[in-house]
């Protein structure tokens, strides 16, 4: 038979005393029942995502695609022989988050001449130099678009019959940003770059 063994109150009291010392319990010297883990602070589960769902916080775009087609890796460059119809574009956007886009498509023709590099950012956070290299090219249409937070959004362009078939060459599509709101105030956004999408139309008779 195992004799039992005699702890000595004092030492219980001094285990006890160290754990309140970390906020974990106090000393009771009339028990030496060691103290309950019921005592311990349950911190509350993470909810579970929603499917589908980027978060609703300010709204930061990762790329945008310009492209013909409807499908979302549709070709950037396009052909048109003289009589045929102008193909439709769009603008497929990346982000998280959400919030209200605003801007517009704009035509190039290819006698203008264009900057370097275009970026998916207003004039107003574009440097003095880009800025410089803008021109107003001919307006094809404005849009007002509200992402909603699913990390995707694809934007439809214009009625592709607005688009110049003069003069023959290598025309330009692009999309100009003039601002991004979210949650009621404007979000700068980062220096992503944009390539247009060309139009070569083609001269001869239908």
């Amino acid at each position: 038979m195992t004799p039992n063994r005699y702890i000595p109150k004092s030492l219980a009291c001094l285990a006890v005393v160290t754990l309140a010392l970390t906020g974990a319990t106090r000393c009771d010297a009339s028990s030496s029942t060691p103290p309950s883990v019921a005592n311990a602070v349950a911190r509350p589960a993470k909810p579970p995502s929603v499917p589908g769902a980027v978060g609703l916080g300010a709204l930061k775009l990762d790329s945008v695609r310009l492209s013909f087609g409807p499908a979302e890796q549709g070709p950037t460059t396009k052909f048109v022989k003289p009589g045929d119809p102008i193909p439709a574009f769009k603008a497929v956007f990346k982000y998280t988050g959400t919030g209200t886009v605003r801007g517009r498509w704009e035509a190039i023709s290819p006698a203008e001449s264009v900057p370097a590099q275009f970026f998916v950012l207003p004039e107003s956070q574009l440097r003095e130099q880009e800025r410089a290299q803008l021109r107003p090219y001919q307006l094809l249409g404005s849009f007002l678009v509200q992402l909603p937070p699913l990390g995707t959004f694809t934007l439809d362009g214009p009625d592709p019959r607005k688009m110049p078939r003069d003069p023959v060459g290598a025309h330009r599509i692009v999309l100009r940003i003039e601002g991004v709101e979210s949650h009621g105030a404007m979000v700068t956004q980062p220096r992503l770059p944009l390539t247009p999408i060309k139009l070569h139309i083609l001269g001869g008779n239908p």
